[in-house]
């Protein structure tokens, strides 16, 4: 029986009792022309053979990304997650609920807190330092969301945002803290001839210096300097920002990612290409916080809009370091007053 091209067929078999060698000679060449894919013999070079060569080639390369489990996009992207939460740190400010913040040892409503990464206190000491630094804080409770000197080189950026109907910024700057600065000084003491000199140390005015990420995650062999990713949400009439606890709007979530400056740099670079990526890296450092801001079964509210306390993203305001000069166009007191449509990134909603 001839072989019907494209069908599911037995393997052929060239052992034919009484075959003589001349119809040996011919089933060989007559098995050559086909070839066994995909569970049929298919005759070589015709339109089967092509589409069936290529479907083979795909489950090939199936069975490959099943066995590997991701792409090379996921794998890179997992790993870089890896080492976000071997080095990485996260400080916030929002509104929780009151549960969460027993666990975090501070009460409910908006509070500044660190990871629950480390039990060292001193570590979370230095933490909690570079969290409240004049060059990072949270104001939290007053006009502005971040003091005058705030990453975003925006003291106004809430109201900025507001203006343009966008939810969330960030920026990313290397980690200066302010120290006290003192002076070795030479003071009389007593009266009359009593009189003595001391010295004492006067502080005379701030400085500032950088510091190695080591000094933040606990691991003093890593000396590499600290670069923070900044990242604020907050509501907007069409997609508020509801409270911890309970159904009121107005929150906000201020969240400092502390990472080496090499990773945090391949960090933003990923949040530039998909800002979705700024959640995962959340999810990463704090699951627990994470978990607070996104369950939609926190409260009735949240129940009724079907998502979290946090508001969907689908436009963001990306400031790479040293942009923000750029990013908020200034009037004549050098006041920023409108966003560069260049830094406004709209994505898929996450």
């Amino acid at each position: 029986m001839a072989k019907q091209e494209g069908l599911p067929q037995n393997e052929p078999s060239l052992k034919k009792v009484g075959m003589s060698p001349e119809e040996l000679a011919k089933a060989k060449a007559e098995m050559g022309e086909f070839e066994y894919i995909g569970g049929k013999f298919v005759k070589r070079g015709s339109e089967s053979h092509e589409k069936a060569t290529k479907a083979d080639d795909v489950r090939e390369i199936e069975k490959l990304r099943k066995k590997v489990g991701e792409s090379n996009e996921e794998k890179e992207r997992r790993e870089l997650l890896e080492e976000i939460n071997i080095s990485g740190r996260l400080g916030a400010t929002t509104s929780v609920g009151s549960e969460f913040g027993k666990k975090r040892g501070v009460s409910s409503g908006f509070q500044n807190f660190i990871d629950g990464k480390s039990k060292d206190e001193s570590l979370n000491s230095a933490l909690r330092d570079s969290v409240n630094s004049e060059y990072g804080s949270f104001n939290v409770g007053m006009k502005y969301p971040f003091s005058r000197e705030s990453a975003f080189g925006a003291h106004n950026i809430r109201y900025l945002l507001e203006e343009n109907n966008i939810n969330a910024a960030v920026t990313i700057t290397p980690v200066i803290i302010k120290r006290p600065v003192y002076e070795k000084k030479t003071v009389e003491k007593g009266m009359l001839w009593w009189k003595s000199t001391q010295e004492v140390q006067e502080q005379t005015g701030l400085g500032e210096r950088s510091i190695s990420i080591g000094d933040l995650n606990g691991n003093n062999s890593d000396t590499e300097l600290a670069y923070r990713i900044f990242y604020y949400v907050q509501g907007t009439r069409e997609n508020p920002y509801i409270e911890g606890d309970g159904n009121r709007e107005g929150n906000i979530f201020a969240g400092q990612i502390f990472l080496p400056e090499s990773i945090a740099r391949k960090t933003f670079t990923e949040i530039e290409n998909d800002p979705s990526f700024i959640k995962e890296v959340l999810r990463t450092l704090d699951p627990e916080l994470m978990k607070t801001q996104e369950d939609p079964n926190n409260s009735p509210r949240t129940k009724s809009l079907g998502r979290g306390c946090m508001p969907k993203i689908d436009k963001i305001v990306i400031v790479p370091e040293g942009k923000s000069s750029e990013a908020f166009i200034r009037n004549e007191r050098n006041i920023p007053k409108e966003i560069n449509s260049k830094y406004i990134k709209t994505c898929p909603e996450f």
